[in-house]
């Protein structure tokens, strides 16, 4: 029944999942004493637990391990949200160049064969 969600909602799910299990851990007890970064490892360790244990895509566990300490890295650090943009759209334009290549390259491949077929 749970392969047939979206992954994102999925993923989306186990991370609040997650936070809200680390959370309730830190409310509960306090007898460790961790910091908010290590506490966010912890919580990425268990996303990435949960995620192969739901049988997720495989680079669904990275970047569950990745996602909260690398918010809180960037909250910490004062990053600003605009180095996100330009990277993404970085991303994007050379995403996009390459599937327009490809595309090309297909519909050249495509049209040459199909004037080598005799008719």
């Amino acid at each position: 029944m749970l392969k047939h969600r979206h992954p994102v909602v999925m993923a989306l799910l186990i991370q609040i999942l997650t936070i809200v299990v680390v959370g309730s851990f830190i409310v509960a007890q306090s007898a460790i004493a961790l910091s908010l970064f290590e506490w966010s490892l912890v919580q990425g360790f268990l996303g990435g637990l949960v995620s192969y244990a739901m049988r997720m895509p495989v680079w669904w566990i990275p970047i569950h391990l990745a996602f909260i300490p690398l918010a809180i890295t960037t909250l910490a650090l004062n990053i600003s949200s605009t180095w996100f943009m330009g990277f993404f759209l970085c991303l994007f334009v050379r995403i996009t160049s390459v599937v327009y290549r490809l595309k090309k390259k297909f519909l050249n491949f495509s049209y040459g064969v199909i004037l080598l077929i005799p008719v």
